[in-house]
Protein backbone atom coordinates (compact mmCIF):
# COMPACT_ATOMS: atom_id res chain seq x y z
CA UNK A 1 0.00 0.00 0.00
CA UNK A 2 2.98 2.78 1.12
CA UNK A 3 4.69 1.64 -2.62
CA UNK A 4 1.58 2.59 -4.49
CA UNK A 5 1.35 5.90 -2.18
CA UNK A 6 4.87 6.42 -3.10
CA UNK A 7 4.51 6.13 -6.50
CA UNK A 8 1.48 8.30 -6.76
CA UNK A 9 3.33 11.19 -5.01
CA UNK A 10 6.26 10.81 -6.51
CA UNK A 11 5.35 10.55 -9.93
CA UNK A 12 3.07 14.03 -9.20
CA UNK A 13 6.31 15.94 -7.65
CA UNK A 14 8.23 14.63 -10.38
CA UNK A 15 5.28 16.30 -13.34
CA UNK A 16 5.12 19.35 -10.87
CA UNK A 17 9.27 19.04 -11.27
CA UNK A 18 9.96 20.22 -7.24
CA UNK A 19 13.63 20.12 -6.31
CA UNK A 20 13.34 16.81 -4.44
CA UNK A 21 10.52 14.48 -5.24
CA UNK A 22 12.24 11.34 -3.43
CA UNK A 23 12.53 13.48 -0.13
CA UNK A 24 8.77 15.00 -0.14
CA UNK A 25 7.36 11.90 -1.43
CA UNK A 26 8.86 9.84 1.67
CA UNK A 27 7.95 12.50 3.87
CA UNK A 28 4.24 12.43 2.94
CA UNK A 29 4.58 8.03 3.24
CA UNK A 30 5.91 8.54 6.48
CA UNK A 31 3.83 11.13 7.35
CA UNK A 32 0.73 8.77 6.46
CA UNK A 33 2.05 5.88 7.70
CA UNK A 34 2.21 7.74 11.22
CA UNK A 35 -1.61 8.94 10.92
CA UNK A 36 -2.20 4.88 10.16
CA UNK A 37 -0.45 3.89 13.31
CA UNK A 38 -1.82 6.72 15.31
CA UNK A 39 -5.34 5.38 14.50
CA UNK A 40 -4.60 2.23 15.18
CA UNK A 41 -3.70 2.98 18.47
CA UNK A 42 -7.40 4.82 19.02
CA UNK A 43 -8.93 1.92 17.51
CA UNK A 44 -7.65 -0.66 19.54
CA UNK A 45 -7.69 1.62 22.63
CA UNK A 46 -4.31 1.44 23.66
CA UNK A 47 -2.82 3.10 26.56
CA UNK A 48 1.10 3.87 26.55
CA UNK A 49 1.56 5.42 29.89
CA UNK A 50 4.52 7.74 27.54
CA UNK A 51 1.65 9.24 25.35
CA UNK A 52 -1.12 9.47 28.49
CA UNK A 53 -1.89 13.32 29.32
CA UNK A 54 -0.06 14.05 32.64
CA UNK A 55 3.00 12.03 32.57
CA UNK A 56 6.18 13.23 32.91
CA UNK A 57 7.46 13.10 29.38
CA UNK A 58 4.71 15.61 27.94
CA UNK A 59 7.37 17.79 26.32
CA UNK A 60 6.15 16.64 22.66
CA UNK A 61 9.42 18.16 21.03
CA UNK A 62 11.18 14.81 22.36
CA UNK A 63 9.64 12.76 20.20
CA UNK A 64 10.93 15.19 16.76
CA UNK A 65 14.27 13.25 16.72
CA UNK A 66 12.23 9.68 16.31
CA UNK A 67 9.74 11.13 13.62
CA UNK A 68 12.84 12.34 11.81
CA UNK A 69 14.59 9.31 11.73
CA UNK A 70 11.65 7.17 11.16
CA UNK A 71 11.16 9.20 7.64
CA UNK A 72 14.93 9.25 7.03
CA UNK A 73 14.82 5.44 7.14
CA UNK A 74 12.13 5.73 4.55
CA UNK A 75 13.31 8.16 2.38
CA UNK A 76 16.42 5.51 2.37
CA UNK A 77 13.85 2.71 1.87
CA UNK A 78 12.53 4.43 -1.45
CA UNK A 79 15.84 6.10 -2.87
CA UNK A 80 17.03 2.14 -3.44
CA UNK A 81 13.87 1.68 -5.53
CA UNK A 82 13.40 4.38 -7.05
CA UNK A 83 14.76 3.16 -10.30
CA UNK A 84 12.00 0.58 -10.48
CA UNK A 85 9.05 2.89 -10.27
CA UNK A 86 7.66 4.03 -13.40
CA UNK A 87 6.73 7.68 -13.54
CA UNK A 88 2.61 7.85 -14.58
CA UNK A 89 0.86 11.00 -14.94
CA UNK A 90 -1.38 11.79 -12.16
CA UNK A 91 -3.45 14.82 -12.06
CA UNK A 92 -4.07 17.30 -8.72
CA UNK A 93 -7.46 15.78 -8.31
CA UNK A 94 -5.60 12.20 -7.64
CA UNK A 95 -2.79 13.77 -5.73
CA UNK A 96 -5.81 15.21 -3.37
CA UNK A 97 -7.67 12.51 -3.12
CA UNK A 98 -4.31 10.37 -2.50
CA UNK A 99 -3.93 13.02 0.65
CA UNK A 100 -7.41 13.08 1.44
CA UNK A 101 -8.21 9.42 1.84
CA UNK A 102 -4.75 8.43 3.50
CA UNK A 103 -4.06 11.80 5.76
CA UNK A 104 -6.62 13.74 6.59
CA UNK A 105 -9.51 10.82 7.05
CA UNK A 106 -7.34 8.87 9.40
CA UNK A 107 -6.62 12.18 11.33
CA UNK A 108 -10.33 12.81 11.85
CA UNK A 109 -11.13 9.64 13.03
CA UNK A 110 -8.20 9.51 15.39
CA UNK A 111 -9.19 12.55 16.60
CA UNK A 112 -12.68 11.63 16.47
CA UNK A 113 -11.25 8.23 19.32
CA UNK A 114 -9.89 10.80 21.03
CA UNK A 115 -12.78 11.51 22.84
CA UNK A 116 -13.65 9.42 25.89
CA UNK A 117 -17.33 9.34 25.06
CA UNK A 118 -16.73 7.68 21.50
CA UNK A 119 -14.50 4.21 21.37
CA UNK A 120 -15.21 1.28 19.09
CA UNK A 121 -14.29 -1.34 21.69
CA UNK A 122 -14.42 0.49 25.33
CA UNK A 123 -17.02 -1.88 27.40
Amino acid sequence: MYSFLFKGFYSYLVSKKTDTPIWHASSLVGFSMLMHLFLALKIFDVKLYHLSKGSITENKLFYMPFAALFIFLIYIFFKRRIKKIKIIKVSTFYFLGLILVFIVIPLFFSILFQKKYFSLFAF
